[in-house]
């Protein structure tokens, strides 16, 4: 591994402010990829190599100010901001497969197809078949299931008149395309603090402002959750009928065990926005002046509220946790019991803090 660092660290206005910014490419070499195609008469499998190579590209910027006034008033603020592109600049392979990994792939992309809209009873004729100029989608039916009224309506981005995954390569993806990234992108944090006249107070922010995630399962997809048609959760009820046109889901459909098909395909209608901003601590405090403190034979005493994952804002369809991180399988953008890890939990906490 190799790693090349440029920084500076300032300081401004007495050292009151300080300010670090890093900016880094670090180069991973020797990773595990395919060993060169052998004939079949080798007899084995083929050894892997250590050919791979993974470069990541990032930055970190940091603020800290403190001040202490004149009335005893003391502010402090700082702030943190960080980010990192992490490519596979090596790696060897037949095909460069989007299910896969290949030269030139962002860690962390999801491949879709782009959502154009839900189909409408005037986009096919008496027959039930698509009317002409509209791209057809026969590829993903099959005896249980005919497209119609109600579904998905993709768009056919390569003009070929048929939504396709074409062979699932990058050279040849079909329709589809890399429509989002589930690892976290542009992670900061905040914090403000006063002290004045014995009284602290104190609050924390943390945040993602970008990433995406595809959420099979039951929660993500209505009735895909089980072979029992599970019932639908409360955000699902805004599904598509003659008479609710503009609805966010489709007519409803049995898609039990099928987390990548018919009308849920991954796409960017259905994938969730997992950015958001969260209220992690707020703090306040008060210390009693040191002549009251020491009638009652201490050093010092202070009390407290303190409350933690008090809100969050986030612009999510769902109803889980956008800092979930745990999956039930290994693939992580492939995880159908995505959410159902123990959520944050809001906590209001009183205490006492005394020095004997």
């Amino acid at each position: 591994m190799s790693t090349l660092d440029l920084g500076f660290d300032a300081s401004f206005f007495n050292n009151d402010l300080n300010v670090t910014f890093d900016w880094y490419r670090r180069v991973t070499s020797g990773m595990h990829t395919a060993g060169e195609q052998l004939p079949a008469t080798f007899g084995a499998v083929v050894p892997k190599i250590n050919f791979g190579e993974l470069t990541g590209t990032g930055f970190e910027l940091g603020i800290n100010y403190q001040h202490q006034f004149e009335n005893g008033l003391g502010l402090s603020a700082s702030a943190s901001f960080s980010h990192v592109k992490e490519v596979i600049t090596k790696f060897n392979s037949q095909t460069r497969s989007i299910n896969g990994n290949y030269e030139g792939k962002r860690l962390g992309e999801i491949w879709g197809y782009e959502t154009d809209r839900l189909f409408q009873a005037d986009d096919f004729d008496n027959t039930g078949k698509l009317k002409a100029g509209i791209a057809k989608q026969n590829k993903y039916e099959n005896d249980d299931f005919k497209f119609g009224p109600g579904d998905v309506k993709y768009k056919d981005l390569n003009g070929d008149g048929e939504i396709t995954y074409g062979n699932n390569t990058v050279e040849n993806p079909g329709d589809q395309k890399v429509i989002g990234n589930y690892l976290p992108n542009y992670e900061y944090s905040f914090s403000l603090g006063a002290t004045y006249k014995g009284f602290d107070f104190n609050v924390f922010f943390q945040g993602v402002g970008k990433r995406d995630f595809w959420v099979g399962g039951a929660v993500g997809i209505p009735s895909g959750g089980s072979g029992y048609m599970d019932a639908a959760y409360a955000h699902q009820t805004d599904y598509w009928t003659p008479t609710n046109t503009g609805a966010f889901y489709p007519r409803p459909t049995d898609m039990s065990w099928k987390q990548n098909n018919q009308n849920y395909l991954k796409q960017t209608r259905f994938l969730a926005n997992m950015a958001y901003l969260r209220c992690k601590n707020i703090t306040l405090g008060y210390t009693l002046p040191q002549d009251i403190v020491k009638k009652i034979m201490l050093q010092s005493f202070r009390v407290y509220v303190s409350a933690e994952n008090l809100f969050e804002i986030d612009n999510l369809h769902l109803p889980i946790d956008p800092e979930t991180t745990e999956y039930k399988r290994g693939a992580a953008n492939a995880a159908w019991s995505f959410g159902r890890s123990y959520p944050f939990t809001r906590t209001i906490s009183f205490g006492l803090q005394a020095t004997f």
